[in-house]
């Protein structure tokens, strides 16, 4: 990443881009991670000042993006692009609405020169356009995931995570799964010491990682490409002792192929995929059943109470 790095003399500058119909919660999320906040060490209203520095960068008339009952001021024209480290789209409620040519093009422009390219939710779409995910691994909410692929073939969509961390390219699910990718991207920068101060200050888990999966049903969605009929099979059946020759038998490929597939589509092994769907279902389970844990461990597939524990 060129520019600026956190803690350097100099802040880290830190663009959000307003788009047309953006969703004002991720717009807040970034705002409340990498803005001002109060320090617990000393009394309000004193404020520990973070080391970014962050600023609203959107197309001409862009201050009415909100609506009537947000108004929002000093957005900045979108060559000022050239000037962020970090650049953070947020969504739309509308993924398919027309973006400004310009900052579609000062986007692109960010992510050639090296600078740090964020997305919330369907702000993915906007990064996408702006060929910044081209060969990428990227996510987005889960029910908008079929859509981007169409879209953009050109990117490798994973629907199933909180986020993903593809290096200069991080990309979140939904909105509040941008918190996560917000705080990963704190703790990357600043140390876990800074990160779980943050977390306090904003009453929010200090990690959840990018392994976790958004919380939806995600059968037949496209996370496929070409594995959907068997990763919808593998989670009708996570009762069953699933072997990788049982999963390579079902999707008609070798144990090699389908390996090499499966983490290509899911970014995880046959058994860490199987383990993070059994352990999803259980706790599906044991917040919405009576269900005693030794026969939940039996319906997920870990077969005992020990190995459920474990």
């Amino acid at each position: 990443m060129t520019g600026q790095r956190p803690g350097e003399q100099a802040p880290h500058r830190v663009a959000l881009v307003v788009l047309p119909n953006l969703v004002p919660l991720g717009l807040a999320v970034p705002m409340g991670v990498f803005g001002p906040k109060p320090d617990l060490d000393r009394p309000l209203p004193n404020l520990d000042l973070a080391p970014y520095e962050t600023q609203l960068v959107g197309a001409a008339g862009t201050a009415g993006a909100l609506g009537n009952w947000m108004a929002m001021r000093d957005v900045r024209p979108p060559e000022s692009l050239t000037e962020a480290d970090t650049v953070i789209v947020p969504g739309m409620g509308d993924p398919t609405a027309p973006i400004d040519p310009e900052l579609l093009a000062q986007i692109g422009a960010a992510g050639r020169r090296g600078a740090r390219m964020v997305s919330i939710c369907t702000g993915a779409f906007a990064l996408a356009q702006a060929g910044v995910l081209t060969g990428r691994r990227a996510t987005t909410h889960w029910m908008f995931s079929r859509l981007l692929q169409e879209r953009h073939p050109d990117v490798r969509v994973v629907d199933h995570h909180l986020f993903i961390d593809d290096g200069q390219v991080l990309t979140s699910g939904g909105v509040m799964s941008g918190m996560d990718l917000c705080m990963h991207i704190l703790r990357r920068d600043l140390g876990t010491e800074r990160a779980d101060r943050t977390a306090r200050i904003l009453a929010f888990p200090p990690h959840r990682d990018d392994g976790r999966s958004q919380f939806a049903s995600r059968a037949g969605t496209s996370d496929s490409k070409g594995l959907g009929d068997t990763l919808a099979w593998m989670r009708e059946n996570l009762d069953r002792s699933l072997t990788l020759g049982d999963v390579a038998a079902h999707a008609h490929m070798s144990v090699r192929s389908l390996s090499r597939k499966f983490r290509e589509v899911t970014g995880r092994t046959v058994v860490t995929w199987l383990s993070e769907q059994r352990i999803e279902r259980a706790k599906q389970m044991l917040e919405t059943g009576d269900l005693a844990v030794g026969r939940i461990a039996e319906r997920v597939g870990f077969g005992t109470h020990e190995a459920f524990r474990l």
